[in-house]
C-alpha cells in the first residue's frame, strides 16, 4: 500500500511540474509577450514624425 501511495504522489508531483514548465520558459515567454505588445503599441513607419507632413 505505501509503494502505490509513494507512486501517486511522485505522479502527481511530475503532472504539477510539467503543467508549471520550466522557470526559463516562462521567462522567455514572458519576453514575447512584452515584444509582442511593444510591437502592437509601435507599428512599423511610425517612428520619424519630421518626414510626415504636419497634419
Amino acid at each position: 500500500m505505501a509503494d502505490i501511495a509513494e507512486q501517486q504522489s511522485r505522479a502527481v508531483e511530475a503532472a504539477r511540474v510539467a503543467a508549471l514548465g520550466s522557470e526559463e520558459d516562462e521567462v522567455a515567454l514572458r519576453a514575447q509577450r512584452d515584444r509582442d505588445d511593444w510591437r502592437d503599441a509601435n507599428p512599423k513607419g511610425w517612428g520619424n514624425s519630421k518626414s510626415k507632413p504636419c497634419g
